[in-house]
């Protein structure tokens, strides 16, 4: 990494060939989707993902602020409001950091 954050790739003699290799994995993936919408079932597997990891922060003895319904939570998400996460305490709306109850990432839905 650079001074102004830009990531930088060392190479070596091997510029045009990585170029290639660069631009034909550009012409695979598409970015589009990960920046995609969700579907409601997705939004209905990260809620029901986060109800658990309430359900574990508790058990360790965290505070972390109550769910809301699935409803709530759905429109919040689709009118592009911050959807309810565990993740922070009730008290005072402090990020919760703990290894034990991991916070849900649609990417890693199976």
């Amino acid at each position: 990494m650079i001074d102004d954050g830009m990531l930088q790739v060392d190479v070596g003699g091997q510029h045009e060939a990585y170029e290639r290799a660069s631009a034909e994995c550009d012409e695979v993936v598409d970015y589009g989707a990960a920046a995609a919408p969700l579907s409601e079932t997705e939004i209905r597997w990260l809620y029901d993902e986060n109800v658990q990891a309430f359900d574990c922060l508790v058990a360790e003895g965290f505070t972390p602020e109550e769910p809301v319904s699935f409803a709530v939570f759905l429109a919040d998400y689709q009118e592009g409001r911050p959807p309810w996460t565990p993740f922070l305490t009730a008290e005072s709306n402090a990020p919760i950091m703990t290894q034990k109850c991991q916070e849900p990432s649609i990417n890693l839905e199976e």
